[in-house]
């Protein structure tokens, strides 16, 4: 197993940011919002094939208006990655995919930074995108394109009043196992619309009757689709572009994000394109009226476009406010729209004379917020220059309106001494200032503490902190092994129990764990440490690092150990873990073992919609619940879902062989043991929910008999198996920057 150092790769820990921490795998995790200031909402994970190219939607907000976005990192499966195939546009957000054909396989994660209340707000890994192989050749939708009026699917009640579309396949080579709706976009950009369309297990798309939020336009399926050809291994793959609807209108409505605008007199003005609210085909774009009426002969319009000019030295007097009125036509009828956009006639602006920044001294990833020292411009823009080392640039950005720079509290600029270019400018020209930038060294900075092993994994720092015991006793301590911890600051230490009944550990100053008595095993235990340099202090770093302990038990003389006993997994790749050491079993050959019961997870940095706790009756919208739902509704199609049943980390109920499982196979399972010899296989793309995989671990208990030969037929071998002696054997760690090899 590879895990991932994100530091290696020269990022930097954050100032004043709890993160999350595996040893060496130290992860920036800024969270996405702040529930006090600001929060930007983008869209969530979204798939793609070669060639293709689609608009993700425009970000939503709260707090003031965000500006200045950047892409500032690109990862593949965690690593740097340089490609050019992701843009995004600076004013609204709106992120572009073009330019696919070469890009590699794999999640793509794009970390976006943009400027609200003269500060910049970096997300981290804010954006994911996962490049898919194509499907197999001889999969076809037919038919292949819809067109149905927004009047019928708002006026229809039942899926049989309006069209339908059928994915097959050509022969028998291939089959489907799972179908998905990928994505949609609607005009070349991708909408939310999971209310809109819908596939069933038959692969039958079909449109919601009665949906009233659905608008006119030309909307893409691309489909997901796990396929299987014969004599070979089921893979799940993309089928991009698989079925168009056109959903018809008249124009509805028609709107202009530069709208309104000030105009110095006699200068010239030209608007944004607008945004259509019908149907675009054989649109046409004329201007009914302009008030006042004698500004009229100013004003003009392309008709294919929209675009509304003002002539230049057009004589409109100062403080005139012209409305403009459109006529808007399509293929499906003419609507008239009033006042759709304002320009208003301001007198003189008074160009740039005296511009400058004050030179800046700030530490490591220390939060910048620096405003000009003078300027004397009316209306002006502000930009960096040309010239900005692109070290730099990654990290500071600009409000244009106000000429504050910014970056956020953990940026990447290295240490050193930075010129940084400004340029102002107006209608009537602009200047260009520079000024210094000095990053010193962060006292407080580092990026790993790590405890350790005693079970011999080396190096250590590849692994997470576990410790096993053959009894746990009161005054056992485990002291830190490995850190960048700088000598001679102030360090807090805090450490809590997470999973249920563990028993208490204490933690001193120097980072020494104290244990307690624990009578009861095999069992594993798990803690959070939360590690603190200069708290409250101007560049305060704090990591958060879980420490597993592991209590030796043999029950019935028999020993199971995994080691590592902390199975660490991409949830989006999966992964296999390492086969247990098995003693005190005379004959391998009738030993069984598989996962049996209590299924808890805990959240360690996923959403708040993954809830932490044990999936059961009374639990069903915990994290784990919501994946019993994905296995009983999603995979198997049924009604509801057993949330009791240990089947969806079963091996022998979805092996086709046992009571209830002759139309099941374990890759459909979240996970299972394999019995050939007894790894736990975590399967791709299940542990995930709300559009976000798993980032905490899960410890289920296992089941394992000696005396498996004994029974003659796999029905009755399942229920000696769940009847067996029960152990919590295993932690399973998820977090997409781990790297499985």
């Amino acid at each position: 197993m590879k895990i991932l150092n994100k530091f290696a790769a020269g990022l930097l820990a954050v100032v004043s940011v709890v993160v999350m921490a595996s040893s060496a795998v130290s992860c920036t995790r800024t969270e996405l919002t702040d529930s006090t200031e600001f929060a930007v909402y983008f869209a969530g994970g979204t798939d793609i094939g070669p060639s293709m190219s689609m608009n993700l939607p425009a970000p939503t907000w709260k707090g003031q208006t965000p500006s200045d976005f950047a892409i500032y990192r690109v990862t593949l499966e965690g690593e740097l990655y340089e490609t050019d195939s992701f843009t995004i546009d600076p004013t609204s957000g709106i992120i572009s995919i073009r330019n696919t054909d070469d890009l590699d396989v794999g999640l793509y994660s794009l970390s976006i930074s943009c400027v609200s209340g003269g500060r910049t707000w970096e997300f981290p890994d804010a954006v994911t995108v996962n490049m898919m192989n194509p499907v197999p050749e001889g999969i076809t939708v037919k038919p292949s394109s819809l067109a149905v009026s927004l009047e019928s699917i708002r006026g229809a009640i039942m899926d049989t009043d309006l069209p339908t579309a059928q994915v097959t396949t050509d022969g028998n080579h291939i089959s489907i196992t799972s179908y998905s709706i990928a994505n949609v976009r609607l005009n070349g950009a991708a909408v939310e619309a999971g209310d809109y369309f819908s596939i069933d297990n038959s692969g039958l798309i079909t449109i919601t009757p009665g949906n009233m939020d659905i608008t006119p336009g030309e909307y893409t399926l691309d489909i997901r689709l796990t396929t299987a050809i014969a004599d070979a291994e089921s893979e799940e793959g993309i089928f991009t572009d698989a079925l168009a609807i056109d959903v018809t209108s008249p124009p509805l409505g028609v709107s202009y994000s530069t709208s309104p605008a000030r105009v110095e007199q006699g200068y010239g003005h030209t608007s944004s394109a607008p945004r259509l609210n019908g149907s675009s085909a054989e649109v046409n774009y004329s201007i009914r009226s302009v008030s006042p009426e004698t500004a009229a002969s100013a004003f003009s319009i392309d008709p294919a476009t929209g675009v509304i000019t003002l002539a230049e030295n057009n004589g409109l007097e100062i403080g005139t406010v012209c409305t403009v009125s459109l006529t808007v036509s399509n293929a499906y009828g003419t609507a008239d729209f009033d006042d759709v956009y304002e320009v208003t006639i301001v007198d003189y602006i008074a160009p740039v004379t005296t511009f400058s920044y004050g030179d800046l001294t700030i530490i490591q990833a220390q939060e910048i917020s620096h405003p000009y020292s003078e300027m004397d411009g009316d209306e002006v823009t502000f930009a960096f220059g040309e010239s900005l080392d692109p070290q730099v640039a990654e990290y500071l950005s600009i409000d244009e309106v106000t000429g504050l720079i910014t970056a956020a509290g953990g940026h990447g600029i290295p240490m050193g001494t930075w010129t940084v270019p400004v340029t102002v400018t107006n209608v009537k020209g602009s200047l260009e200032t520079t000024f210094t930038l000095q990053v010193n060294r962060n006292p407080y900075y580092f990026t790993y503490v790590s405890w350790g092993n005693n079970i011999g994994l080396e190096p250590v720092t590849d692994y997470a902190s576990q410790f096993r015991y053959e009894t746990r006793t009161s005054g056992q301590t485990v002291s830190v092994a490995e850190t960048d911890l700088p000598d001679g600051v102030p360090v807090t230490w805090a450490v809590e129990g997470l999973t249920d009944g563990a028993p208490d550990v204490t933690i001193d100053q120097s980072g020494t764990l104290t244990l307690r008595a624990r009578n009861s095993g095999p069992r594993v235990d798990a803690y959070l440490v939360t590690v603190t340099a200069g708290e409250g202090l101007t560049g305060e770093t704090s990591l958060r690092v879980p420490v597993f302990i592991f209590t030796r038990a043999a029950a019935d003389a028999v020993r199971i150990e995994y080691t590592p006993f902390v199975f660490q997994v991409n949830p989006r790749t999966g992964g296999r873990s390492a086969a247990p050491e098995v003693t005190g079993v005379d004959d391998m050959s009738q030993f069984y073992i598989d996962y049996r019961s209590s299924f808890g997870y805990w959240n360690l940095n996923g959403p708040e919609s993954h809830v932490s706790g044990t999936v059961s009756a009374n639990n069903p919208g915990c994290f784990m619940g919501h994946l019993w739902d994905s296995y009983w509704q999603g995979t198997l199609g049924q009604a509801s879902s057993n949330y009791g049943a240990k089947a969806p980390m079963s091996y022998y109920e979805n092996n086709g062989q046992g009571s209830s499982s002759d139309n099941r196979n374990p890759t459909m399972a979240l996970g299972y043991t394999d019995p050939s010899d007894n790894s736990v296989v975590i399967n791709p793309g299940r542990f995930v929910y709300d559009n976000a995989y798993a980032d905490g671990f899960m410890i289920g208990q296992m089941s394992w008999i000696t005396d498996g030969a004994s029974y003659d037929n796999a029905s009755a071998l399942e229920t000696a198996i769940s009847g067996g002696t029960r152990q919590y054997l295993l932690a399973i760690w998820f977090d997409t920057d781990f790297v499985n090899e």
